[in-house]
This record gives C-alpha cells, structure tokens and sequence, in this order.
C-alpha cells in the first residue's frame, strides 16, 4: 500500500512539473507592439565638414511588444517620399536617446547617393526590433531639409621659380582641406615667384595677392611683373603653408631647411611584375618629387605589378592597399585591371605616390613636336607604339633648323627630352638631326636609361 501511494505522488510531481514548465515558457508576443514616439528634431549650427563632430540630441518614447524584452532602437534616414524603401542607418542603441554627429548623418546622407550642395528633404524614423523573427515597430516619422556638404576636395596648384619652375608639368599640388581651404607643405625659394593655378595648365583660373586682404611677411606682391605673382622674401626653406580663400587669408609655418618627411621614403623605386616576368631587378622609375615616381609601361588586362624600395630585395615592396588605387607596404600584387584610372590594353604612364599611398595610371599616345617639325609647337606628328619591341616609331620629316621634343596626349602634362642616348622626363629641346625624313625611335620602357635614336630613311 505504500508503495502505491508513492508512485502515485510521484506521477502527481511529474504533472505538477510539466504544468510549469508550460507557463514558464509561454510567451505572449502583441500582435499590435506599441512603437515608439520619435520627438522633433533640430540641426543647430552649420552643417558643413568643419564642424563634422557637432552633435545633435535624439529622443524617443520606449516600444512595448508585449513582454520585456531588449530592444534596439535604429534610426533610419531616406529621401523624402521613398517610404523608406531605401533607408540608410544613421546610429542605434538601446537607450531611449542617442547623439548623432554632422559626419555621421552627412555620411548616410551622401550614401542614399544625393547630391553634393544641394538642399535635400529626407525623413527620419525610429526602428524597435527584439529579433529578426518578430516585426519590427515603426514611429513616426520627422521630416528635415539639409544639404549634403563634400567631405573630399580638389586641390589646386603652385607654380613658380619660387617652387620647381615656370613649367605646368612641375606644378606643386596643393590640397583642398576644407572648401575654399587649401593646405600643404613644399619648398619656398627666397627672391623668386609664384601663383596658384586651378589646374596645371596656363589656361587654368589663377589668383594671386590680389585675390587676399591678409598675407604673411614672406609674401608679398610683385610690382615689377604684369601677372598677379607672389615674390617670396622669406628664408630659403620647407614651409607648411594654408591658404584660406573664404576669409582671403594666407599663413606660413618655417618647417626647417628641408623637408621633414623626405627620409620617410626612397629616392628611387623600381617597377617589377608580368610585365618584366617578375625579375626583381626591376624597372626603373624617376622621382618626380614630392614623394612622387613615375614609370612608363604597357599594360595588358592581365597585368601585375608590385614596387621595390631596393632593386633585388622583395622585403618591404609596396603592393595593393585596402581599395583600389590605393598601395600599401607588403601588399599583395596590384592588378591594373582593377585599378580606376585603367582604361582597357595601353601604354601608361604609372604614376606612385607613396606618401599618399595612391597609384594612377595615365594612357599615353606619345607624340613628336617642335619648331623642326612642319606643325611646330602646336601639332604633334603622332607615333605607334610597337607591341613587340615596346618601343614608339614615327617616320617623322625635320627642317634644317629648329628643336623637337617628345610629349604625350598632345599636351604638356608629360613629355621627355635631352640627349638621344639619355631621355629625361622634363629634359630639354633636341636640336634638328638636319632636314630629311627620319625613323623615330623613343624607348621609355627600359629598365635603366631612356633613349631614342633618329635614323635618316
């Protein structure tokens, strides 16, 4: 009998456990959650990259889907009318308020693709989601005008005997900081001009000390020259220069006699990849300065390449960065093809710069021009690049006097001259071989020294 009475108590336990069990687990998930109540929201202040830390308070009434739960609050932007059909995240939490930066909400702004300075109406709401197996809650929904500002700036450019020359193609690059803001750091020679130039070419826009109200001591503006020129007077030196041209203001900092960053990268670099069958000799390519090498190379769809620092050691070669176009120290092999200055089979121009961490590839058609040519300094007499030799050829027709040189993409840009057995990028004329039609022969693919030879037809 009391055997019977305990296997009855416990059949009654294990029906007592299961009951509980079921009311513990049950869950009941609201069919109708309350969403949350978005409060107004203002954007004080200007909302440009200067004051892309600047935040702005959003606040929002808590969801109720039921049963406590964690909940995640999304606040979602989109172009007015999209229904948010488009909708890009600006931040989340799971508090019931939350600060959001100029440059976090410009980032979603210029991610849903609008248009840079241009006042746009989007609509902003909170998202309450628990987990991706129960429906998210909507709140209402504010609506805001704003205008996307530019994050990235094209730079403008010096020129002058007081920087590299009075030649576009040694223009010093001066980068956009900030609109209207330019900052940069270059070498300033005492008693000699300059000018900045919207691009490196003299049909650009200039501007000069006409266009400041406040300039530093070591500038001043030239009287003697009919351009509006910068004489710079201070010492001979590396300066760290900003040039603001919404407040008309240029300042200068003295960085020392050199530049101080010079020794952070090499003098030379070489070029090795398919192109030369990996040979760790490499090819190589000029300093044009400024942390800046070129190369001049045919690239084929399939083509590769990597930088050394030192001709026959692979250790510390530069190779792909973290996107395309940009290079790294001991990155993997860069695949031209992938590159977005690449533009299909061509002859380029590599162009490395290791402080910025960026290569582009300019395509060439190299040219003949010159007063001993019948187009003179205005029409080039175009050469063929011959795939098989890597050379360029031109059958080209010389006067008795008069010079020549060699450019590319019938502008300044790019273009070689000097000696016949040693071609320099930005060398000097080459005298007439004598009038006569001649073979032209240019080789700026070598793994040393540039040549051309002129052979009488």
């Amino acid at each position: 009998m009391k055997k019977i009475i305990v296997n009855i108590f416990s059949i009654a336990l294990v029906f007592l456990f299961i009951g509980c069990e079921t009311d513990i687990n049950k869950v009941t998930i609201s069919g109708d959650p309350t969403a949350p109540v978005l409060n107004s929201i203002t954007v004080e202040g200007a909302f440009q990259l200067e004051n892309e830390q600047n935040q702005f308070d959003v606040a929002w009434s808590v969801a109720d889907f039921g049963y406590k739960a964690s909940i995640n609050y999304i606040l979602e932007v989109d172009v007015a009318g999209n229904n948010f059909s488009n909708a890009a995240t600006v931040m989340s939490s799971y508090d019931l308020t939350s600060k959001v930066t100029f440059g976090k909400l410009n980032s979603s702004l210029t991610g849903l693709g609008l248009e840079i300075d241009k006042q746009a109406s989007v609509e902003l709401r909170i998202k309450a989601e628990v987990s991706s197996n129960t429906a998210a809650a909507y709140s209402n929904v504010i609506s805001l005008d704003i205008t996307p500002y530019p994050t990235v700036f094209d730079p403008i450019f010096m020129i002058g005997d007081a920087l590299k020359g009075w030649d576009t193609g040694a223009a010093v690059e001066f980068p956009g900081i900030f609109k209207g803001v330019y900052e940069g750091n270059a070498m300033f020679t005492n008693g000699k001009h300059f000018r900045f130039f919207k691009a490196a070419d003299w049909g650009a826009q200039t501007w000069g000390p006409d266009n400041f109200t406040t300039l530093p001591s070591e500038l001043v503006d030239e009287p003697a020259h009919s351009d509006d020129n910068f004489r710079f007077d201070g010492k001979t030196g590396f300066y760290k220069m900003n040039a603001n041209f919404n407040t008309q203001t240029i300042t200068l900092e003295y960085l020392g006699e050199t530049d101080p960053n010079a020794s952070s990268y090499p003098d030379n670099i070489f070029l090795v990849g398919s192109i030369n069958g990996w040979n760790n000799n490499g090819l190589f390519m000029p300093a044009y300065g400024n942390n800046v090498h070129g190369g001049f190379q045919y690239l084929d769809n399939s083509a590769e390449f990597k930088l050394l620092v030192r001709r026959g050691d692979w250790s510390g070669a530069w190779g792909a960065g973290a996107a395309p176009g940009q290079i790294a120290e001991n990155g993997d092999n860069v695949v031209a093809s992938t590159l977005p200055s690449f533009d299909g089979p061509g002859f380029y121009e590599i162009k490395a710069n290791l402080a910025k961490g960026t290569v582009t590839l300019t395509k060439l058609v190299i040219g003949v021009i010159g007063d001993a040519t019948a187009g003179g300094w205005d029409t080039d007499v175009d050469m063929t690049f011959n795939t098989t030799t890597k050379k360029w050829e031109a059958s080209v027709t010389f006067s008795g006097s008069g010079e020549f040189k060699f450019r590319a993409n019938d502008a300044w840009d790019i273009d070689f001259g000097g000696a016949l057995d040693n071609i320099e990028y930005k060398g000097s004329n080459i005298a007439t071989p004598g009038a006569g039609t001649y073979k032209v022969v240019l080789d700026i693919s070598a793994a040393e020294t540039y040549t051309a030879t002129v052979t009488k037809e």
